[in-house]
């Protein structure tokens, strides 16, 4: 449990002669130097307040040194915040270095650590605040799966082995990218998560095989916050940071995809209000019909009769249209 977030507000200044007012509640601080504040981010988005990074250590041999749970500094020189921790067993003190906007000397960060994914895991409902997920190399690939799905928001990075770590050194740091066709390929997606939708969707998608992403809301039994983790994986790929080709010529498949799963979670949500708007407007043909298969099918398996009834409304609906 994170006692950080019931703090009240306070003041540190560092060696360097900053002043910092950490705010706990709001997870953030902002960084004073000669009295006048520092601004974070750019053009009109420029704000005075900061995010305080919050890590999780995942592993039974990390041995953070900051005091798990509360707010403190860490040093931070340019650009770069050092964390410090330790590896069981070994004496020497080890730096995770992390991204850091600020020109103070220290910074505020908030760590925890975990021995197992499923320990990290079962915080759920604590809000999951962590921007950064520290694992072990050796960790099993299907958990690293488990928690990109989990924590589509947070940067999931693996420590490199290091021949020579160097007190005081930032530990050298990637970010994990775990594909899912290679888990698929190489047999290791038994179980949980081939029977996980989100899994699946991840895999077709990867493939660009879209039909079947539509066809496992027909297949699949899919709480709300499942749809919002496909629909995070679309939006990924709608943005197309890297301007694949294969994905622009694709791209008014996937938003119609998204918004397919879009309307789901509105019949998942029994949200008739939204629902009878969007039925009311335009709707593409592709959407239409498989939206029309997907209430039919949830039609199909309402155990509540005023559940069965509204989905019959909506079905005739989509119908008629």
């Amino acid at each position: 449990m994170f006692e950080g977030s019931s703090e009240q507000d306070s003041e540190r200044s560092t060696r360097g002669g900053y002043l910092i007012k950490i705010k706990p509640s709001r997870k953030s601080c902002i960084v004073y130097a000669d009295g006048t504040p520092e601004k974070a981010g750019s053009g009109a988005g420029q704000s005075i307040e900061q995010p305080i990074p919050f890590v999780a250590f995942i592993g039974p041999n990390f041995q953070p040194t900051l005091p798990a749970g509360k707010i403190d500094l860490a040093e931070c020189r340019r650009g770069r915040l050092a964390i410090p921790y330790r590896i069981a067993g070994r004496p020497d003190l080890r730096a995770l270095s992390i991204t850091c906007n600020s020109r103070s000397d220290q910074f505020p960060v908030q760590v925890q650590q975990y021995p197992t994914v499923r320990q990290f895991l079962g915080r759920e409902g604590e809000g999951h605040p962590y921007r950064y997920i520290v694992v072990d190399p050796d960790l099993p690939r299907l958990d690293l799966v488990t928690l990109k799905v989990k924590n589509p928001e947070a940067r999931i990075l693996i420590l490199k082995a290091e021949e020579r770590p160097a007190p005081q050194v930032a530990a050298e740091i990637d970010q994990h990218k775990v594909r899912a066709t290679d888990l698929v390929s190489s047999g290791n997606a038994a179980g949980e998560l081939t029977a996980n939708p989100v899994f699946n969707a991840r895999v077709h998608l990867r493939n660009l095989h879209l039909a079947k992403v539509r066809q496992l809301l027909m297949e699949s039994v899919m709480s709300v916050q499942e749809l919002e983790f496909i629909r995070t994986f679309l939006a990924i790929m709608i943005r197309n940071d890297q301007g694949k080709a294969e994905l622009a010529s694709v791209g008014e498949e996937l938003r119609a995809l998204d918004e397919l799963y879009r309307l789901a979670g509105l019949v998942l949500n029994a949200d008739g209000d939204s629902l009878s708007e969007v039925l009311d407007g335009p709707l593409r043909d592709q959407v239409r019909s498989s939206l029309l298969d997907f209430v039919a099918a949830r039609r199909r398996k309402a155990t509540d009769k005023e559940e069965e009834l509204q989905l019959w409304e909506w079905e005739y609906r989509l119908k008629s249209a």
